[in-house]
């Protein structure tokens, strides 16, 4: 299999090279012998792998054939002959069932390489500035509740207090991301639930969805605000669900409450009644726990990176362009979406594509499918 894999390989380079000659295309399919298409040769391949299968299933079958004849032998260990005519019955269909087994495993583990070894139909997606317009919401929120008055277009740092000239502090930051209305009343994205719908119907990829909203967050607050932050989100409305079809993606209101008693947070409750009333459409979301910007696997974190390896998730779309650069390293594709905070830099890498709307991202992924 790995034999064929590099074959595959060496075609798709020596396509590179053909592509780039100077000879004229008859010329170069007479004195081209060997192929340059990356799908050739098929694991699955009858005239030359499936004999090789064979040999091996006869050979190892009449292991086993003569190990369960001589077993179930009871005379001398000199007399084969009486051995192979006193066979029980049982040993045959064993021995076929081994037999058969042999092109059986070929043929699963032949597809399991060809459909899915070294890929998936995943996109992982972030939610924070990828399905949301949170800068719009920030800015609003910080005069409601700081009275301090920034255009989205001037957060181009994140957090928010690394802008110098805004004079937005951390505790600012704070009274924003602790206020539940931040949450609950935050915008969607234009076109994410469209496109997020075809990639999952026409193409069918799944969506993986990944947040990390570690809030309310009262660590280092004195008592008193602490319990003015906490009734808040106790009293928080939820995202309202207009329709059946919403509700019922979601389950009951009582079922989340009751759930997020046992094991979860208000923040999680929130996120996913906020993604069923905006109708954006998942497969699985995924509460980042631990350290959400180590990729190394020693750190043990429950993070987009560790969860992007193990998925193997072919396209992932970010905004945070730190993450988007480790991501280039374990995804296929990396979709940056262009925000004031992730203008490059310095050089990042060729399969990070920086894409302006959820509608752009659709065609990339068509051209690229």
């Amino acid at each position: 299999m790995d034999a064929i894999l590099y074959a595959r390989t060496i075609n798709g380079i020596r396509k590179y090279f053909y592509d780039r000659t100077a000879l004229d295309i008859n010329i170069g399919l007479r004195t081209r012998v060997l192929p340059q298409s990356t799908y050739h040769p098929a694991y699955h391949e009858k005239m030359y792998f499936w004999p090789v299968v064979l040999s091996i299933a006869v050979f190892n079958t009449l292991y086993l054939f003569f190990a369960l004849a001589g077993f179930s032998f009871e005379g001398e260990a000199n007399q084969i002959d009486n051995m192979l005519s006193n066979i029980p019955l049982w040993v045959w269909p064993v021995n076929f069932a081994f037999l058969a087994g042999h092109f059986g495993l070929y043929y699963r583990y032949a597809r399991h390489r060809e459909r899915a070894y070294l890929r998936s139909y995943i996109i992982g997606i972030d939610v924070d500035g990828v399905l949301t317009r949170h800068r719009e919401q920030f800015c609003k929120l910080l005069k409601k509740n700081v009275g301090k008055e920034i255009r989205p277009d001037e957060i181009t740092a994140i957090p928010v207090h690394e802008c110098e000239s805004l004079n937005i502090s951390e505790d600012d930051e704070k009274a924003v991301f602790n206020d539940p209305e931040y949450w609950t009343s935050m915008p969607v994205e234009e076109g994410a639930s469209n496109n997020l719908e075809k990639l999952r119907n026409i193409f069918k990829f799944k969506i993986f969805i990944f947040t990390y909203r570690p809030w309310p967050n009262t660590k280092k607050m004195k008592e008193k605000p602490k319990k003015q932050v906490n009734k808040k989100w106790k009293k928080a409305p939820l995202p309202s669900l207009q329709n059946g079809a919403q509700r019922r993606a979601i389950g009951s209101r009582l079922a989340m409450k009751t759930a997020s008693l046992i094991h979860g947070k208000p923040i999680d409750r929130v996120t996913r009644l906020w993604l069923a009333k905006h109708e954006l459409k998942y497969d699985r979301l995924i509460i980042e726990k631990g350290n959400e910007d180590v990729p190394d696997p020693r750190g043990h974190t429950r993070n987009r990176f560790f969860k992007s390896r193990e998925y193997k998730i072919k396209y992932f779309v970010e905004d945070d362009l730190e993450k988007a650069i480790k991501l280039a390293y374990i995804c296929d594709i990396v979709f940056l979406l262009d925000q004031p905070y992730n203008q490059p830099r310095n050089e990042v890498p060729s399969n990070i594509i920086r894409v302006k709307s959820w509608d752009e991202i659709y065609k990339q992924i068509r051209k690229l499918s």
